[in-house]
């Protein structure tokens, strides 16, 4: 592309990661020019981080006093790159005093496994957790995700989510 003007442009693209070469030739009102060339690198990054939970089922047993609920969790990739394999996994030690974890993770398998930049998207199946029935439950505003996913260049990454 060869864009002209006072500001030109120069898009690769959503997809484009790695360094491509750029050149500049300004030219003048008398028709002299000069030109200059440098080489530009676009990284890409995933920003994955959890935006919010749908409530699947509470149940409630009146014989235990046990509640036992499930959740799907919203995923949002933040960044310019698409992450893919995403997987989470509470992170042990931010699950509240008397919750016991059942199943504690989730995965995002729709639309190829890929989550684009700026989607969101739900977790396919749900993390469940049960717990005493107690005056206004469990505080769940302290848990952590430990979330895996493959970049865009195909390397594999853990990072640990703080609470939103």
């Amino acid at each position: 592309a060869d864009p002209e003007g006072v500001n030109p442009t120069i898009n690769f693209g959503p997809t484009f990661i790695g360094t491509k070469p750029v050149g500049l030739k300004v030219t003048d009102s008398f028709g002299k020019s000069a030109a200059q060339s440098v080489t530009v690198t676009t990284v890409a990054v995933s920003d994955l981080f959890p935006v919010g939970y749908e409530l699947v089922t509470k149940l409630y047993n009146r014989r235990t006093g046990i509640w036992t609920v499930a959740w799907k969790v919203y995923i949002r990739n933040d960044g310019n790159g698409v992450a893919t394999d995403v997987t989470a996994m509470l992170t042990p030690d931010s699950v509240p005093a008397g919750v016991t974890v059942l199943d504690g993770s989730v995965v995002w398998t729709i639309l190829d496994n890929v989550i684009y930049p700026a989607e969101t998207q739900l977790s396919d199946d749900e993390f469940r957790y049960s717990y005493p029935r107690t005056v206004g439950g469990p505080d769940l505003t302290q848990i952590t995700w430990d979330i895996e996913f493959t970049d865009a260049l195909g390397v594999r990454h853990v990072i640990r989510n703080v609470p939103q």
